[in-house]
């Protein structure tokens, strides 16, 4: 699904905060955390497996998903407008695969550090993603496509 549009106003949708701002502040809080209190995921085999899994999501996902927003020539860059609504892809499980990716790629770096703090710090970096970009994001494709964006958050969930 596509729905390709001329904006009838301009209506901003830049976001306030770049994407990974929030993930980089928590991977670098929780590497300071690290460096002063180790606190290791587990055996360091176990830890390297799982961050190149999480790895391998996120690449998956970003690739899965820019090349959607290119097929519909469209921006994945959220400081940009918006100018289909894509459903294909990634799109089709998740509203916002790239965000899910900055996700996977924030344990994968967990994972290579075999760092908990990193780990833990995910939450509230996702948490802030949510709130201070998703949200916004949210509202002005509901401006922009209307029913056809309301029809597709019925049918695709925001993150998983």
């Amino acid at each position: 699904m596509s729905v390709d549009i001329e904006p009838k106003a301009r209506i901003d949708g830049r976001s306030r905060m770049p994407p990974p701002l929030p993930n980089l502040i928590g991977a670098v809080a929780g590497g300071v955390c690290q460096w002063f209190w180790p606190w290791p995921i587990g055996p360091s085999p176990w830890a390297i497996a799982g961050a190149a899994l999480a790895l391998a999501v996120a690449v998956w996902l970003i690739v899965g998903a820019t090349r959607a927003l290119a097929q519909h020539r469209t921006s994945a860059d959220p400081a940009h407008e918006s100018t289909a609504l894509v459903a294909t892809g990634p799109f089709a499980f998740s509203r916002n695969p790239i965000y899910l990716a900055l996700a996977c790629l924030h344990l994968a770096i967990a994972g290579f550090f075999n760092s908990l703090w990193i780990a833990i710090a995910l939450p509230p970096a996702m948490l802030a993603v949510d709130r201070i970009v998703v949200r916004g994001e949210e509202r002005y494709l509901e401006a922009v496509f209307g029913r056809a964006y309301l029809d597709y958050c019925a049918k695709v969930r925001r993150w998983l």
